[in-house]
Formats: structure tokens, sequence, C-alpha cells
């Protein structure tokens, strides 16, 4: 194992002169293993090797002899090492994860600082082939999209898992020949977690009964998808810029004209990429999002998870972590005056106009309306279910935006300005009909924003 394992780190390059190696080491076979292998060849290939272990004091006095024994064999191997303690409960309970979620999130955001502190070059881990045969199986019995069946990757970034070429069965047959101690986990025993039932009842069944190399087809498997997705992946990359818009948002028109399986692979690089999940998503988060994109109508949501909302409004898709209940607070504004805005960031200011401009001309963000009508004060408020204004008769506002694609999430949003009863001029949309200015006029309102409003 050592001759084949070395061959394919020069292969990767990842063992170059020079190479800082942070190692995360929680003491199990796998990752002592790891830390041998790197340790005893560092000073011949002149890479230098740190270890980092985390204690997550999720298992009492076991994770106290885990982190004792991580810092032991450092100080007799003579490596460099980097210990924290974390409490991953409270972490969970604090921002509302699950316990393993958590973990993970403490889990690689100290080996994110271990490897700015020394400079790293890679990030080493000991995820190996039964790793892969085990997480492929998991995300097939959860309905996984392509993204999922690759398995875990060889390399993501710095991060590297230079043991996946080989089996459980190869390290731990390399341990015991070399003599190297390791602890064991009493979690990966219980058959509450998927994976433990996986590795220890699932696939022993199959390969004993069924298919004795189950678990190698699984991981090769894995191989054939990462391959269909690394050729998708950069089909995304050439189009992205075609499909998304200068927000970040999924311009439908566009994305429509994909190709389904492209389509996929696009939602899923796009969630990703921008940091919205960890995970690949499985077939029914899939198609629920192409769903709200198939559907007709102005405004559809699909719930990700809880608390993640896909959006799709009109022709746009994009992703918030909350859909959105703001809206304008009704205030009053002396006239002539002005006020602010503070759910929208910006300023109404009405003015009294001697005379008309000679160069008026249509604008939504400025009007200038009868203020014959309107005595000393106006109101500004949200949208609310039954406004009215009178166009060609009275019109419901809800028909206005609909007809000018505003989605219902900004609709809230959106100023009324208005005196007495009346709704004289839907902000940056429209004015009432019987507030235009007619040559009977004697008093000129010029009502505009400090900055230009934003219907979408």
């Amino acid at each position: 194992m050592r001759a084949a394992f070395r061959k394919f780190m020069v292969q990767k390059k990842w063992a170059r002169p020079g190479t800082n190696l942070v190692i995360g080491v929680s003491g199990g076979v796998d990752s002592m293993v790891l830390l041998h292998l790197l340790c005893e060849w560092s000073e011949e290939r002149s890479f230098s090797v740190v270890a980092a272990h985390l204690n997550h004091t999720l298992r009492g006095e076991e994770s106290e002899r885990d982190e004792r024994f991580v810092r032991d064999v450092c100080q007799a191997w003579k490596i460099p090492v980097e210990v924290v303690r974390e409490d991953v409960r409270t972490v969970a309970k604090q921002g509302k994860l699950p316990i393993q979620v958590a973990a993970r999130k403490v889990r690689y955001e100290f080996f994110r600082k271990v490897m700015e502190k020394h400079g790293g070059t890679y990030l080493a881990l000991g995820h190996h082939a039964d790793d892969v045969a085990e997480t492929v199986m998991m995300r097939w019995l959860r309905g996984a999209s392509v993204q999922g069946l690759r398995g875990i990757p060889l390399q993501n970034g710095m991060i590297i898992r230079p043991l996946l070429p080989f089996t459980r069965r190869e390290i731990i047959s390399y341990a015991n020949e070399n003599g190297i101690a390791y602890v064991e986990d009493s979690s990966n025993q219980k058959l509450k977690y998927l994976r433990n039932r996986v590795r220890h009842d699932w696939i022993p069944i199959i390969e004993r009964e069924y298919q004795p190399a189950f678990s190698r087809h699984l991981v090769r498997y894995a191989a054939y998808f990462e391959e269909i997705h690394s050729f998708l992946n950069e089909a995304y990359t050439e189009i992205k810029g075609e499909v998304t818009g200068k927000d970040g948002e999924i311009r439908l028109g566009a994305f429509r004209r994909l190709h389904i399986a492209l389509q996929r692979v696009f939602l899923e690089a796009y969630l990703l990429g921008g940091g919205w999940i960890e995970d690949p998503l499985s077939f029914e988060q899939l198609n629920g999002i192409l769903k709200i994109v198939a559907a007709t109508g102005g405004t559809r949501r699909f719930e990700l998870r809880k608390g993640l909302w896909v959006i799709r409004e009109y022709d746009r898709l994009f992703v918030t972590e909350n859909p959105g209940t703001l809206e304008i607070s009704p205030v009053a504004c002396q006239v002539p005056g002005s006020v602010a805005l503070k759910e929208i960031g910006n300023r109404l200011i009405i003015e009294e106009s001697p005379e008309l401009p000679k160069n008026l001309h249509s604008n939504p963000q400025e009007v200038y309306v009868n203020g014959d009508r309107i005595g000393k004060n106006m109101w500004i408020r949200a949208f609310r279910p039954g406004d009215r204004i009178e166009i060609n008769g009275m019109v419901k506002l809800k028909k206005i935006f609909i007809n000018a694609k505003i989605p219902a999430r900004r609709r809230p949003l959106i100023p009324l300005v208005g005196s007495g009863k009346d709704i004289v001029w839907v902000g940056g949309i429209r004015v009432d009909r019987r507030y235009y200015i007619t040559n009977e006029t004697r008093r000129f309102l010029h009502l505009r924003f400090q900055s230009p409003l934003e219907a979408r």
C-alpha cells in the first residue's frame, strides 16, 4: 500500500517539495494511517505536515481520550498539532441545526483557521473507497441527483483525499503490519445512524448473498457519475453568464432553453456555488424547483429546506432565507415637505411649483399632480387588498401590479401616496386620473423620490 500511495500522491502532484499539508486527525484508523504515511515520507520529499484535531465534546470521556491519544502520538512522532475543543451541542442548539450538521460546520471552520495559520497548501482527509460506496448507496436511497451519486470528490479546492483509492481492509491491514495504534469511535457502531446501517448491515448482506463485488461496483458508479458531472459542469461554467442576471438571479427565459439535464445540473451548481446548500439535492428537491419554473402565474415559491426558499417571480428565479413580510409603514407628510421611508431606504419629497416645467415629460419616478384637490398633508402607506385608483373607471391595484409584472413579494414595498381617502400616486407606476393636471389647475404639486424606486 505504501508504494501505491506514494505513486498516487506524486501523480496528483500533492507531495511536491515545499508543500504544507494539514491533516485532519480524529485518532481513528483512517486518519492515523494517513498521518503515518505522510509523516514518514515528509523529510524525504521535503514537505511539511501539521495535524489538526477537533474535540467535539460529544462523547464525554471518549472525546477526551481521543484528544489525549492524538496529542501523545503527535508528540512521539514529532509532528506539530493543533487541537481545539468546541461545544458542538451548544452550536447546534443556537443555530437550530442537527448535531451532525453543526459538527461538520465547526470542523471545517477549525480546519480553515489551521490552514490559514500554517499557510496550508492542502487539507488532507482520511476518506477511503468504502466511504465512497457507503455515500453513494445512502444518497441513492434518498433519491440523489447526478451530483450526489458522484460520491466523495477526490479533490475539492484545497481539500484532498489521498486514501480514496484504498479500501478499509487495506488500511486496517497497513495499520496492523506497521504497528500503528488507533482509537475506535463507539458511535460508529450505533445503528440509529443510516451510514452505520449501510456499513454494518446492508452492504455486507448484499455482498454475502448477492454480489461480492457490490462495493467496488458502487465506487465505479461514483467514478462514472463524476465523469458525467464534470462534462455537464463545464457546460454550466460556459453558460452561467448568459443565464444569471446582474443581481445573481436566474433569468428564466435563457434557463428554459437549456436541456433538462443541464437545467438540473445548473440549479444544483448554482445553489452549491452560492453557498445556499452544502449537500447535493435530491430528485424531489430538483423537481420541486423545476415545477415552479414551469408553473404559470406571477410568483411561485418552493421551500428547499426549513428557512430557505427558491422563489420564481415572473421571468426570474432566486434564493432567499426570508421570503419577505416587510412593508412600508404608514406615515404622514406635510405639503410641502419630505418624509423618510426607512423600509425602502428612500425619501418622498413634495414641493409646490408655481408652474409646470416646459420640458415636462412622462416619468413614473417623479410626477406633477393637481394640488387643488389636496390639503396641507398627504399620507404614504403600503398596498392593501382592495385598493383602487381611477384610470378608465376604478381599477384594483392588484390588477395593475400583475400587468406591470411586479411580484407579490415587492408589492408591500411600493409606496402609495394619498390624500384623504384617495390614492393619488402609486409610486413609480402611475397617478390616479382624478389628480391629473388640467387647464383649470392652479396649484401644482411636484412629487418625487430622492432615489429611483425599484419595483422588482
